[in-house]
């Protein structure tokens, strides 16, 4: 529970102290080995150094600003869109990522089809693949901020952002494939310059029903 209470959502970072590349990562590490529907990893990141590209997208992302006025190392997780189960990359990952053979891969993808097309209807529109392998990418944000607290660095998620315009900048420093990809989430991650806050939350009482 100490590592649980270890982490935030940190507001403001020192300026003379960085992550270092070791560190970030294993942090990066920690994203790449969080769980997945089908296993299929549908997200990508981008580690954000650039200090051009963080100026251009400044504007367009004020929940970046806390973090941009500090050193801090800025990720931005994608996610994937349109995977459906006919997409060329969920071959990939079922015969170059997970080393399945011909005779595995048929079932597991008459699985996947009738898991997108049935039991989630994923594929009434390209809107709710988008929003599924977005949740995911979720999963690995919540891994890599706790292997951040892991390692005593700190960390801020951010959504506060025009999603659209962000968007536009990747595109035009040639960052993204829209074909395949959209912004998800970004995250910064830093040495806080303030005290931890205590965490209020509602009692466990309020949020867990006990089904026996």
């Amino acid at each position: 529970m100490s590592l649980l209470n270890r982490r935030y959502a940190c507001k403001k970072f020192k300026k003379d102290q960085s992550v270092k590349d070791e560190e970030l990562l294993q942090i990066l590490k920690a994203g790449r080995l969080a769980p997945s529907s089908f296993g299929m990893e549908p997200w990508k990141m981008l580690v954000v150094d650039n200090d051009k590209i963080k100026s251009e997208l400044y504007p367009y992302a004020w929940g970046f600003h806390n973090s941009f006025n500090g050193n801090t190392r800025l990720v931005i997780i994608l996610n994937r869109i349109n995977m459906n189960y006919d997409d060329p990359y969920v071959m990939h990952i079922m015969k170059d990522v997970q080393g399945l053979d011909q005779d595995m891969i048929k079932p597991r993808l008459d699985r996947f089809k009738k898991f997108q097309s049935e039991d989630f209807n994923l594929l009434d529109n390209n809107r709710y693949l988008s929003d599924w392998t977005g949740k995911q990418s979720y999963i690995a944000l919540a891994f890599m901020m706790m292997m951040a607290a892991a390692l005593d660095i700190d960390s801020c998620p951010i959504e506060g952002f025009n999603k659209e315009k962000v968007i536009e900048v990747l595109v035009s420093n040639k960052l993204i494939d829209t074909d395949h990809y959209t912004v998800s989430v970004m995250v910064s991650f830093g040495h806080k310059d303030e005290d931890i806050r205590p965490k209020k939350r509602q009692l466990i009482s309020s949020v867990v029903d006990w089904i026996r």
